[in-house]
């Protein structure tokens, strides 16, 4: 049997990445990889997470299609695909009526990276803690903003500029230890550290993660990252106006709710509500929900779980 991945593992490595060894597990099965798109057409079944996978499809392999991130935005599914593979029921419900086959409430492949990485946080902090040669007594603060796809201005990257990121690096003063960490497509080639920021390139390596692993307290104006660190038991904060919350409400499907997985704040108020959380947290009944409703289960077994559904559609 041939499986095929579609996958660059600079930008989305770690969902697919997961499934490839959990597959390799399972003895007659030959994996190919493709980077962008479906290029290999003697193939029993192709998996991919981007629309672009299926723009030049090759063969009669089935298609299997799964998130590549967690999403508050409304999207649809307009390629043709055989099976959506739903993490949750949220994501089942969302594709009720579409033409092609779900199989349902897997799990997501990167929440079994996260739980193994979790089980070893205390070595995961003191790994960054001395590679980045910080202060051991300072809370670490990683800020993850969203994907922009603007392009850069006067040297400025979209990402920088849109989600003023400099007013997020000016309120937080330098008792504690910032990293500020881009999505992995934009651009930051232009960008200089300011300030005492730790500016990380945008690269999707282990260290991405093991820095969330080892914060104190995650930032973000509601990128996929702000939904996956619930799942790691701490402070969550959201850069945006408290009084217009429909930003960071669902509209995948018409259940829409508001994500209280953390207070949200305009960039003045950075210090004093980080100093807020790390000394009482109450999200964190809010967190596990939506880490439930949008991630499904989280036993380290979601990957086995995809596979033995792809395997018993074969």
């Amino acid at each position: 049997m041939r499986i095929e991945f579609i996958y660059d593992l600079d930008q989305y490595g770690f969902v697919l990445w997961p499934l490839e060894q959990e597959f390799k597990k399972h003895e007659g099965v030959e994996i190919l990889v493709a980077k962008t798109r479906s290029k290999h057409e003697d193939v029993n079944a192709s998996i991919a997470m981007q629309n672009v996978a299926y723009d030049t499809p090759k063969g009669k392999a089935k298609r299997f299609f799964i998130n590549h991130g967690v999403s508050t935005k409304k999207w649809d599914i307009n390629f043709k695909i055989d099976y959506f593979i739903a993490q949750s029921d949220y994501w089942a419900d969302a594709m009720i009526g579409k033409p092609f086959n779900t199989i349902k409430n897997t799990g997501w492949p990167k929440t079994d990276v996260w739980l193994a990485l979790l089980r070893d946080k205390e070595n995961t902090r003191k790994e960054i803690v001395q590679k980045y040669n910080l202060d051991p007594k300072k809370p670490i603060i990683a800020c993850y903003p969203t994907y922009k796809k603007t392009k850069p201005k006067h040297g400025i990257p979209s990402w920088f500029r849109d989600f003023t990121f400099l007013e997020c690096v000016n309120n937080i003063p330098a008792d504690f230890s910032l990293f500020v960490l881009p999505h992995q497509m934009d651009n930051t080639a232009d960008f200089d550290d300011t300030g005492h920021a730790i500016k990380i390139t945008a690269d999707y390596s282990w260290n991405r993660l093991k820095i969330a692993i080892a914060a104190d307290v995650i930032i973000s104006d509601i990128s996929g990252m702000a939904i996956e660190a619930c799942l790691l038991n701490k402070p969550i904060i959201l850069i945006g106006d408290p009084l217009n919350k429909e930003k960071f409400s669902l509209e995948a499907n018409p259940a829409k709710g508001v994500l209280n997985i953390g207070p949200i704040v305009q960039t003045q108020e950075l210090k004093t509500c980080i100093e807020s959380v790390l000394s009482a947290d109450h999200y964190s009944d809010g967190r596990k929900f939506w880490a439930d409703k949008l991630l499904g289960p989280q036993d380290e077994k979601s990957c086995e779980r995809i596979v033995t559904g792809i395997l018993n559609e074969l």
